[in-house]
């Protein structure tokens, strides 16, 4: 569940970037699709923080250690960045260059969470408090 998060907005990035040297009605799908993904988005992105707080629970029994009270504050500034991003595809038509390049640079922040957070996540694979 974790992953779907970095999936989706890998995907979006790309089809964001095809959208810039399509026209007609590829184009148009393209745009179809992107709203699609960017309303599916924020909706995988806090599932996915919630698997993470009910995993932090159950493998720490508490969810205030610093590295997990960071993974958390990343997690809501990725909630967030998603959460842009659908706004922005829902109130303006990602057809202009200049919404294409906005979503992209939010999409980029959203890529970066996601990376840090993975890095942060590695680190706690092995970990868990005895008992």
């Amino acid at each position: 569940l974790v992953h779907f998060p970095q999936a989706f907005v890998v995907t979006i990035l790309l089809i964001l970037l095809l959208t810039l040297f399509t026209e007609g009605k590829i184009q148009s799908l393209l745009i179809s699709t992107i709203t699609v993904l960017t309303f599916c988005l924020p909706v995988v992105t806090a599932l996915a923080f919630l698997a993470g707080l009910f995993d932090g629970h159950i493998r720490f029994r508490r969810v205030t250690t610093e590295i997990l009270t960071k993974k958390i504050i990343l997690g809501l500034v990725l909630i967030v960045l998603t959460l842009a991003a659908f706004i922005v595809t829902l109130t303006n038509n990602p057809d202009t260059p200049s919404i294409i390049y906005l979503l992209i640079l939010i999409l980029a922040g959203c890529l970066v969470c996601n990376i840090l957070l993975a890095l942060m996540g590695v680190g706690l694979l092995k970990a868990r408090f005895p008992g």
